[in-house]
């Protein structure tokens, strides 16, 4: 979905292993980064989005839940420019969104 959404403006890049992702993150340069709040087989995507910005200092990170709401709570300060993204996604709103903190 989002692949579809947002690859009409942005150069998606999809990456399912968190090993695949940190070699992607080492050798290229990206703007932002989506994951999951809660990873499969018990990774933390908040954990992999501070992975990101230790590497990326500029890059912008997007959590994608089911559950939260809002802003998280109590990210560290290097997080603090994140996106909460609740799904199902509202096409219109994710565009924006992205949009609006991106360009």
């Amino acid at each position: 979905m989002l692949e579809m959404v947002l690859g009409r403006r942005f150069h998606i890049v999809k990456s399912t292993h968190i090993a695949e992702t940190e070699e992607l993150l080492r050798t290229r340069t990206f703007d932002g980064i989506f994951t999951e709040i809660e990873l499969r087989n018990g990774a933390s995507g908040i954990e992999l989005a501070r992975l990101a910005k230790r590497l990326q200092p500029g890059i912008r990170p997007y959590f994608t839940t089911v559950a939260h709401t809002e802003r998280l709570a109590g990210l560290d300060a290097d997080l603090a420019d994140h996106v909460v993204l609740r799904k199902p996604f509202d096409l219109v709103r994710l565009d924006e969104a992205v949009r609006a903190t991106l360009v």
